[in-house]
């Protein structure tokens, strides 16, 4: 955490696809607000789908919510419940802030965006290219995914999977990031 913020903050990987009502909109809107009740705030991509579900639920929740949003996509806003926008030029400075910023992680199920979030953020720690931090994996799609992986002899080693904690519920989510920050 840095010395400026006074709560955890915890990247929320997800899709922009999800609406109100959806089940992954559900989910997400519950671990924003799970997120801002426990003493965390949250950063998404700051757009639509399950980035405005969890923030929103943050926002209710009485958290901060930053979004990361890039020039790519103007001029949409952000979300609504957004209090803090950080604006950069595109994809890959948006990772890097999303990455440098967060204290912890959690994904989503989602698209191609979520994955290569996923990847790029799981990379770097198992690089040592940043230290490992949290990093929570939201529904079993993920175990399924990681196991698919492990089974067809992806060059992975059984430390790096150890990297990620693959949790059912935004309760477990929730848990999981108390008891890895000490929260």
């Amino acid at each position: 955490m840095t010395p400026e913020r006074k709560r955890p903050l915890i990247a929320v990987y997800g899709s922009a696809q999800p609406q109100p009502g959806d089940a992954l909109y559900e989910e997400a809107y519950r671990l924003g607000r799970l997120l801002a009740e426990a003493g965390f705030d949250v950063m998404s991509g700051g757009y639509y789908g399950t980035m405005a579900a969890v923030s929103r639920g943050a926002h209710e929740g009485g958290g901060h919510v930053m979004g990361v949003t890039m020039a790519l996509f103007d001029p949409r806003p952000p979300n609504e419940w957004v209090h803090e926008t950080t604006h950069t030029p595109g994809f890959p400075e948006r990772l890097r802030t999303l990455t440098e910023l967060a204290d912890a992680y959690v994904a989503l199920r989602g698209g191609i965006g979520t994955l290569t979030e996923v990847a790029y953020t799981w990379g770097l720690m198992q690089t040592g290219a940043m230290r490992p931090k949290p990093f929570i994996l939201l529904g079993t799609p993920w175990q399924r995914l990681l196991t698919l992986l492990q089974d067809d002899d992806f060059r992975i080693a059984p430390h790096h999977y150890a990297l990620l904690t693959v949790v059912e519920t935004p309760d477990e989510a929730v848990e999981a990031l108390q008891a890895q920050l000490g929260v």
